[in-house]
């Protein structure tokens, strides 16, 4: 009954944010929240709205009848994520989320996504996660910086470890959420938090307007490559 969180601004307020047309970002959202309705394994979905935008009508009309849902939206605050940029929103989201969902206050985990996107492979990500953490990175052999669309985690800990390092982010210099995650990162060792299987993550782009494609030998080799560092 691990509930998955699922973050959204239909009225983005960040700075270079290629796809900003509002309807189109709760078009996509839509289809994403029909997608989760029919992966195996997703039980309860917790869809939380920045901008203030209330989904209800929209959610209820869809009649999901495989899964639970839990719709919240508040207000982020505004100038601080137009100085900061949509990392700084995206962890507002996910911190109010977490003091206001009933889903997630009954859970000890949670998983994250970014709205507009789903995890094709989402079980089997799932039933290898290690109760601690689960994230895929960027980077060769080492991250760069990490992948903050979708992990597993255990709340207590994010709580502690990671939910206000989005406070770090500043996009004008280059600081980015999946950068301020990698400063906490960098310090485990890579086998403790590397994701296993890589996600199948599919869906648009809000920030670039773009789709994520699964290139399946990208992936291959991926998953060959987070096999091994996993078992180091």
């Amino acid at each position: 009954m691990i509930p998955i969180l699922i973050t959204c601004a239909i009225k983005v307020n960040a700075p270079y944010t290629q796809l900003s047309n509002a309807q189109e970002r709760l078009e996509l959202l839509i289809s994403s929240i029909i997608q989760w309705n029919n992966i195996n394994g997703v039980k309860r979905l917790v869809i939380c709205d920045g901008s203030g935008y209330d989904l209800t009508e929209h959610i209820v009309g869809l009649n999901l009848n495989n899964i639970e849902y839990e719709i919240l939206n508040f207000t982020n605050d505004i100038e601080d994520v137009k100085k900061f940029g949509k990392g700084y929103g995206e962890g507002q989201i996910v911190e109010y989320a977490i003091k206001n969902s009933k889903f997630i206050k009954e859970s000890s985990h949670f998983a994250k996504c970014t709205g507009k996107l789903w995890v094709d492979n989402y079980i089997d990500c799932l039933n290898n996660y290690n109760g601690n953490y689960f994230f895929d990175y960027h980077g060769r052999f080492s991250p760069i910086s990490i992948d903050t669309r979708f992990y597993i985690i255990n709340k207590e800990y994010f709580i502690n470890n990671i939910m206000n390092l989005y406070k770090c982010v500043d996009d004008k210099n280059f600081i980015y959420l999946e950068n301020a995650y990698l400063l906490f990162f960098k310090r485990l060792k890579i086998a403790n938090f590397i994701s296993y299987p890589v996600p199948l993550i599919r869906g648009v782009s809000g920030s670039t307007g773009l789709p994520h494609k699964v290139d399946k030998i990208r992936i291959f080799i991926k998953n060959i490559k987070h096999y091994i560092l996993k078992n180091i």
